[in-house]
């Protein structure tokens, strides 16, 4: 099965046709057996075929109930601000990547938009086969796409090098956090 990227996300985008046209040439046709999806309307339904599974390999995701996803996914979908990207491993039937684009608009660099890259991960038995890459890929070029004045990433210092190959590059600033819960 060929790969095919789905641009759905934002059903009424003009821009978003173009970009998945780019997309398809510049990175999609490398993968063989991958399916690289952008799509609320589409992603509801990967609640059962290893969405969370895969999630679990970043961090604690606790125990979800489909009416629990449900709320989330509906909310997410009404902001129009989250861009989940999945990669479906088309001989197993199941998700095997993720990572998240999310929009936040600013008053600043004259009331622009910044993205910001949330939770890659890539399932540990599909690691070393490009799709971290894939996934980066897709979301830096959307961020330009949606016009942000930058994109944005927290990582392990471990994994620093990976994104540098993208243009990331280290910040001056101190990332902090105030946990309320594990």
């Amino acid at each position: 099965m060929k790969p095919v990227l789905y641009w759905y996300f934002q059903e009424n985008s003009k821009n978003m046709k173009s970009m998945s046209l780019e997309f398809r040439c510049r990175s999609i046709g490398e993968i063989n057996n991958y399916l690289l999806i952008f799509s609320p309307a589409v992603f509801f339904f990967f609640f059962v075929p290893g969405f969370l599974k895969v999630l679990s390999q970043l961090t604690q995701t606790g125990d979800v109930t489909p009416e629990q996803f449900t709320k989330k996914f509906e909310h997410m979908k009404k902001t129009g601000d989250y861009y989940v990207v999945v990669v479906e491993d088309t001989n197993l039937g199941q998700i095997v990547a993720t990572a998240t684009l999310i929009t936040e608009h600013k008053f600043i660099h004259s009331c622009a938009k910044r993205g910001r890259v949330e939770e890659v991960v890539v399932s540990d038995v599909c690691r070393g086969k490009q799709l971290g890459k894939l996934l980066v890929s897709a979301l830096t070029l959307l961020s330009k796409k949606l016009n942000c004045y930058k994109i944005t990433l927290e990582c392990a210092p471990n994994n620093v090098a990976f994104y540098q190959k993208f243009g990331y590059t280290p910040s001056q600033e101190t990332y902090m956090q105030c946990r309320f819960s594990d």
